[in-house]
């Protein structure tokens, strides 16, 4: 009998774990699993009636943010999961085969600056395009027809930029450039070399 209750409350842990451990992970990118695997390690060493209250509030937190915040996301553009071009589990690359738009107030800089913000605001909003290949970039040109790729940030992504009037494709229009797009918002440096090893990658594997 007492083997049997032993191996019920095991079950019980690695249960509770479990559901731990995909919720926590819900809130993290595919490069910090690591850490919230060490800490589901932790929860379940721990003991099984703060096991049950985490495990059941978590449920409750992740219920509320998933489902019952889902319509007011569709109502807003900026925070729409089916309009957002990038996000936390998508390290090097955005978000893949989008074609869609919406209305913005400001440009990329615009957000810089509290005046320019309220500058913007008081204007109509514009409607920009927003189109990503297999590869979450914005391109519409195949990475092998392209003589150059273009590595860097915001500026270079231009988020807030309809498609037709970004870089990529003013090189094109006005220079007859074929370049690729390979810029992501919020990135610094050490994300740049991450990009042209990805693309040295890609290169080697096609030879």
């Amino acid at each position: 009998m007492k083997i049997k209750f032993n191996l019920y409350l095991l079950l019980l842990r690695l249960f509770l774990t479990f559901i731990f451990f995909i919720a926590i992970s819900l809130f993290f990118s595919k490069q910090k699993l690591l850490i919230v695997f060490f800490i589901s390690i932790i929860f379940f060493f721990s003991k099984i009636n703060y096991q049950k209250i985490i495990a059941a509030n978590l449920i409750i937190l992740v219920f509320f943010l998933k489902l019952v915040l889902y319509p007011f996301q569709q109502k807003i553009d900026v925070i729409n999961p089916s309009k957002i071009t990038i996000y936390e589990k998508h390290f090097l690359y955005g978000l893949r085969n989008l074609n869609f738009t919406l209305n913005i107030h400001n440009g990329d800089l615009s957000s810089l600056d509290q005046n320019f913000k309220k500058k913007y605001y008081k204007k109509k909003s514009k409607r920009i395009n927003i189109i990503t290949d297999e590869l979450g970039f914005r391109n519409e040109t195949e990475l092998d027809d392209a003589d150059y790729v273009l590595i860097g940030d915001s500026f270079i992504r231009s988020t807030n930029i309809t498609q037709k009037k970004i870089l990529n494709y003013v090189l094109k229009d006005e220079f007859n450039i074929n370049s690729y797009n390979a810029g992501m918002a919020s990135t610094d440096i050490s994300h740049y070399f991450e990009t042209i090893k990805f693309f040295k990658k890609k290169n080697e594997a096609r030879r």
